[in-house]
């Protein structure tokens, strides 16, 4: 099957390609783009709009993460411990939908598993 352009010059199927979409915005934080296409957002206005969209989404979480702190009366200082890090990527990588820890969780399983990571650590 040929496709012809306005032009008069015919293509077959399998070099048309698909229109790609010229909004960004929360929904592309989710999904793994190509090497080829990261560099070719940096050069135009996509790479702004993206840059835009993060900084919102990042101002909404930090803003919600320190109420909560303020909340639960945790001193400022908690934030520069290194286990913060790793916790915060951690609740990235799961994404939306997260349900927060139960006061059973953090206070007898998780603590039992510290425990016991905290003597391995001790007996190495």
């Amino acid at each position: 099957m040929k496709f012809y352009s306005s032009s008069g010059e015919g293509s077959s199927a399998a070099s048309v390609q698909p229109k790609k979409s010229s909004q960004i915005g929360p929904i592309n934080l989710f999904f793994r783009k190509e090497p080829t296409e990261i560099t070719q957002q940096r050069r135009g206005k996509e790479a702004y709009a993206m840059d835009e969209a993060k900084k919102k989404l990042r101002e909404n979480a930090i803003k919600k993460f320190a109420r909560w702190m303020y909340d639960a009366g945790l001193p400022f200082n908690a934030v520069n411990y290194d286990s913060l890090g790793p916790a915060i990527e951690a609740f990235g990588q799961y994404g939306a939908g997260m349900k927060p820890p139960s006061y059973y969780e953090i206070r007898v399983k998780y603590l039992k598993k510290e425990l016991e990571h905290t003597n391995n650590i001790l007996k190495s």
